[in-house]
């Protein structure tokens, strides 16, 4: 062995001399050895520090036919280059492999990876992962059965609570770029989307936010916006398009609904839901967009109510109405049992009233009752007068009678 080592070391000296190349044939495991390795190793038999190997067949030190270079120990392998590049470019169309000897694709690591950048920020340490361009694909290879999950995890710290964000911005030139969305965990720092319309469930939003599907929220707030192409002009609105119906559902849980319900043709209910709701009558509202009649079942309370009437009942004042007399009222009571022109209760209960109608009819019998009351007071003072002028005769009457 200590001839091999000087005549080594003799061939390493003459190639240096008249070359710049090194050819160390000793190394060649199909040169004077049938050993299916052979290495030079730097330090002594009881302290080996690193070395070389060429490695034909042996497994033992790597999968055969390769090149190693090794360590002993704890010590590290380290390339360090000047103002150049280290660079790792396989000739033949190799893979590198880290943690591994079997890579299966340009550059495979077996184990964590970690990006240490030394760039800083408003105090914030920055690093930096660039690509060619345009897309960054990452996914599993084809045909391995794995899902993908992407998580953002703060190691933690004792210093205080830790966020995870994601931030995309909009480059408007190489100096100036425009943040445009953000999602973050910390209560304290607010998501938003500013890039474009959002849509879920669908591919092709439309506005701002465009939901294909049910929506599920705990408090809604409509702030003032004024959208272009706003009906009238509406600043706060709600909108329901591309519908026969709309409809806005109280459901507490119970087998019905309470239902604000909107129709194309303008109606517009209010009341319990379901499927046996199909007349109007079985909602608590029900406003009809072509008519403006407004259903109400229940009592309506308001401090004041106007109703527009066509004409009055002044009519009753004027000299050409004829006034039916105390009897003819009195027959048609009998006859008929209620008022003329008033309808009966049974009327009423199948048909309800008309309240600027009835105001009108019951005017007209006070203005009559009026005119009854009016020649009622004629007829007493003229009874009176009557009255006065028989006392008068009385009283003569009684005055020569006692004179006799």
């Amino acid at each position: 062995m200590k001839s091999k080592i000087i005549v080594l070391f003799w061939m390493l000296s003459i190639q240096l001399c008249f070359s710049q190349t090194l050819d160390v044939g000793y190394l060649n495991p199909k040169l004077g050895s049938t050993e299916p390795y052979k290495f030079i190793r730097f330090g002594d038999p009881s302290n080996y520090f690193a070395g070389f190997m060429w490695n034909e067949a042996e497994n033992s030190f790597g999968d055969g036919d390769d090149f190693s270079i090794f360590t002993y120990q704890n010590r590290d392998i380290t390339f360090k280059t000047g103002t150049g590049n280290f660079i790792v470019f396989p000739s033949g169309g190799g893979n590198v492999g880290i943690g591994t000897k079997t890579p299966q694709s340009k550059l495979q690591i077996h184990g964590d990876v970690m990006i240490w950048g030394q760039e800083t920020i408003n105090g914030r340490g920055v690093s930096r992962l660039n690509w060619k361009g345009h897309s960054l694909v990452m996914g599993t290879k084809t045909g391995r059965y794995a899902h993908n999950v992407v998580e953002f995890k703060p190691g933690g710290s004792s210093s205080g609570e830790l966020y995870s964000g994601l931030e995309f911005y909009q480059a408007i030139d190489e100096n100036t770029h425009e943040k445009r969305i953000r999602i973050a965990s910390a209560n304290n720092l607010p998501t938003f989307f500013n890039g474009g319309n959002v849509g879920v469930g669908t591919n092709n939003p439309t506005a701002k936010l465009d939901v294909n599907g049910v929506t599920k929220v705990n408090s809604l707030s409509i702030d003032s916006s004024n959208p272009s192409g706003s009906v009238n002009n509406f600043s706060n609105r709600v909108e329901f398009i591309n519908g026969g119906s709309g409809a806005i559902i109280f459901h507490p849980g119970e087998e019905d609904e309470l239902m604000f319900g909107m129709h194309t043709n303008g109606n517009f209910y209010w009341g319990t839901g379901g499927n046996t709701a199909s007349t109007p009558n079985y909602y608590s509202m029900y406003l009809d967009g072509d008519t403006g009649n407004l259903g109400i079942k229940g009592r309506l309370v308001s401090k004041e109510v106007k109703v527009d009437v066509d004409g009055w009942s002044d009519f009753v004042f004027e000299d050409t109405y004829t006034l039916p007399t105390l009897e003819e009222v009195e027959q048609h009571i009998q006859e008929k049992g209620h008022l003329k022109n008033i309808p009966s209760a049974k009327e009423v209960e199948e048909n309800g009233i008309y309240l600027g109608e009835m105001d009108a009819k019951l005017l007209q019998k006070i203005e009559e009752l009026t005119l009854y009351t009016i020649e009622q007071e004629k007829k007493i003072k003229t009874l009176e007068a009557k009255l006065e002028k028989v006392d008068e005769l009385e009283k003569k009457l009684t005055q020569l009678i006692n004179e006799k």
